[in-house]
């Protein structure tokens, strides 16, 4: 960490009325506590999205012989779900590399979200 970086953790720490090592500390634990609730917030839309795609197949299964589900609106849900899919899936494989700093090296997450407090 260079002279400026110790100096604005010095003047944040101050302003919480907290020492710069406490203050640190909190930092590299806060980096843990949002990769495992990033990570959790995933689960729960794999849980859920997972709820939705056996329910949608059970009704694109409910479609008549010979009929095609979009038109009797049954394949609707199941669109909606994959559609759904496709995104959070996207969106976990742009963070996957955010989750694992995170987890592996939490005082760089620290140190950027600090800079970034500052408007560096």
């Amino acid at each position: 960490m260079n002279e400026q970086t110790e100096i604005m953790l010095r003047e944040l720490a101050e302003k919480l009325g907290t020492t710069t090592s406490h203050l640190w500390e909190v930092l590299c634990k806060q980096a843990h506590i949002e990769a495992f609730s990033t990570c959790l917030s995933y689960f729960l839309f794999a849980c859920l999205i997972t709820v939705c795609a056996y329910f949608s197949l059970k009704l694109w299964k409910k479609t008549p012989e010979g009929e095609n589900p979009l038109d009797t609106g049954h394949g609707i849900p199941l669109i909606l779900v994959i559609m759904v899919f496709i995104t959070v899936f996207a969106i976990g494989s742009i963070q996957i590399s955010t989750i694992m700093g995170q987890f592996i090296n939490p005082e760089y997450w620290a140190l950027k979200t600090t800079l970034r407090a500052f408007g560096r």
